[in-house]
């Protein structure tokens, strides 16, 4: 994934952060239920519990399966060499 947005990975992630801390004491949430499932949701949702010091439970979405598509199992990887491919060529 050799693209320019990798290198806001860390700045997405304290956006994450700013965002649900904003949003609970914004409402005075007196607890927090975080869902996520990605590089970068995961630690910004972490961020924020700690930044928050309230009762919280994490719930781990899990990594994205493969999806079947017209009876041929498609992978991550095979779109981002695509598109890798088609980047080059142009």
């Amino acid at each position: 994934m050799n693209h320019g947005g990798m290198r806001y990975s860390l700045l997405s992630r304290e956006i994450i952060a700013d965002g649900v801390e904003a949003v609970a004491r914004g409402h005075a949430y007196d607890a927090l239920v975080t869902f996520a499932g990605c590089d970068k949701t995961l630690p910004g949702m972490m961020m924020a519990m700690v930044r928050l010091n309230l009762p919280s439970v994490f719930v781990y979405g899990g990594a994205a399966l493969p999806a079947d598509g017209e009876g041929a199992t498609s992978r991550c990887s095979i779109p981002m060499r695509r598109s890798g491919r088609c980047s080059l060529e142009t």
